[in-house]
């Protein structure tokens, strides 16, 4: 497109928007025409003088991302060829076979961490510690991690063969799936079973239930109330809800996620923004685990979602939570659909407030003195990096479903003392031992445990740092 032309399209997209806003300040008009028709020389010099050859398009849509950036870190140009994977994420599936998988940079080989219950690859056979040497007969071993996984992923309804060599088999076998609509699991408990289902309770005695939750996806608030229900028949009696590490995700699941704690009429969040109308969501009063006594976990990288729910059960007196102060993401992002159909803007419109009123949102500058994220009601150690990967280690080492088979290859133990969780649990047994009936065997009992701290929790360790959903 000539750049005259160019200049024609921007002057009119300039006087729509003026026409639409209305200005009243001619020289406001003249100065914002002014800068667009700075972009446009400055795009004209860069493609005829610059050293090399420039590509038009990359030079536009970093004049847009420069833009945002000026904004906040967390509005964002979504590009067409990105906007699939961002639907995945906030939408919690995809299209594919349900395998969990981390690269190996030796063989270029991707290696099963565990399949996804109930999914194509599970029905399939396919267990941890598989290699997937090639796709559709194409070997994967000179292809990046997200080149192979792309690869699996697919059209629901579609065949996939992998080529898959098994734990001490001299030749990979060919197995051929349909690919399904795979959920992504956001609530995870304390142990995999052999069947794919989870084990809730990490305190059998107590009857003290582990939830983690990963993000905030579309399923998040349905998943969790199944998730209680299995623990109550697993014997429930109190929880430890889990939310470190967990950036965050969608308003509406915190919203419902909270509702199933909360009782009715009790506050939730509070939205406010300069062209967004100001919304207040209140407990609906049908939750089903408004008596449970909760510990909620958070850790400096709790962020968004996760510090609506942590705000919103501390505020209405209604869980305990440690660990560390959270990230302080008070920002809510809607997605804006472009004119090209295909690409978004992710934009900032509006901040959100917790039930207190107070802000959660840590803006450039503030200190620690300043009113932001939330604050635990008991504090806690960081961990050390070295303890941050033990404890993802152990996370992945959790998820694997064990081979039913030959369940002492599936995981390796080794102790690992995750003292936050300790201290949540002996939290939620002092809370528990109050409501024992005094002079009963199962108070002395209880009593006698206050007296002692938490076991030592097992840690499972693997070797590999990245792990991701495949296909």
């Amino acid at each position: 497109m000539p750049l005259r032309n160019l200049l024609i399209i921007l002057v009119v997209a300039l006087q729509a928007t003026l026409t639409w806003q209305r200005l009243p300040v001619a020289a406001q008009d003249e100065e914002t025409y002014e800068f667009y028709r700075l972009l446009v020389d400055v795009l004209d010099r860069v493609e005829r003088n610059y050293v090399h050859e420039v590509d038009r398009k990359k030079l536009l849509r970093g004049a847009v991302e420069g833009m945002l950036r000026t904004l906040d870190p967390y509005s964002e140009f979504i590009a067409a060829d990105e906007l699939p994977e961002f639907k995945e994420q906030t939408e919690g599936h995809f299209g594919g076979v349900g395998i969990s998988v981390e690269y190996d940079p030796r063989t270029g080989h991707l290696v099963v961490i565990s399949p996804l219950p109930d999914t194509p690859a599970f029905h399939a056979g396919i267990v941890a510690g598989d290699r997937i040497v090639a796709v559709d007969g194409e070997p994967i071993k000179n292809l990046s991690m997200e080149e192979a996984i792309n690869r699996i992923k697919g059209p629901v309804g579609t065949k996939v063969t992998l080529s898959v060599l098994h734990p001490g088999a001299d030749e990979p076998v060919d197995i051929t799936v349909t690919r399904q609509d795979i959920k992504v699991e956001s609530v995870k408990g304390w142990e995999r079973r052999p069947d794919g289902g989870w084990n809730w309770i990490v305190d059998p005695k107590y009857g003290i239930a582990y939830i983690r939750i990963t993000q905030f996806t579309e399923s998040t608030a349905e998943d969790l109330k199944k998730a209680v229900q299995e623990a109550r028949q697993q014997g429930m009696k109190a929880l430890v809800l889990d939310l470190r590490f967990n950036p965050g995700g969608l308003l509406e699941a915190a919203v419902e996620v909270a509702d199933i704690f909360l009782k009715a009429g009790q506050t939730i969040v509070s939205v406010k923004g300069r062209n967004v109308r100001s919304a207040e969501w209140k407990a609906s009063g049908k939750g089903i685990a408004q008596d449970l006594p909760i510990v909620v976990m958070v850790n400096h990288f709790s962020a968004s979602a996760a510090e609506i729910v942590s705000a919103a059960l501390q505020d209405n007196k209604r869980a305990i939570v440690v660990g560390r102060r959270t990230w302080g993401k008070g920002s809510v992002q809607n997605i804006i659909p472009l004119a090209d159909g295909r690409s978004a803007l992710k934009l900032t419109t509006a901040e959100y407030y917790r039930p207190s009123g107070k802000n959660i949102h840590r803006r450039p500058g503030m200190t620690e003195q300043d009113e932001w994220g939330v604050v635990p009601d008991v504090e806690l150690p960081d961990m050390t990096p070295a303890q941050t990967r033990a404890f993802f280690a152990w996370l992945r080492d959790k998820d694997i479903i064990p081979n039913a088979k030959k369940p002492e290859q599936s995981r390796k133990k080794a102790k690992f003392d995750d003292f936050q969780l300790q201290k949540a649990i002996e939290i939620l047994r002092e809370r528990l031992q109050k409501g024992a009936k005094p002079g009963t065997k199962e108070g002395a009992e209880r009593a006698a445990d206050l007296a002692h701290p938490a076991p030592s929790l097992v840690i499972h360790r693997h070797d590999g740092e990245r792990f991701v959903l495949a296909g």
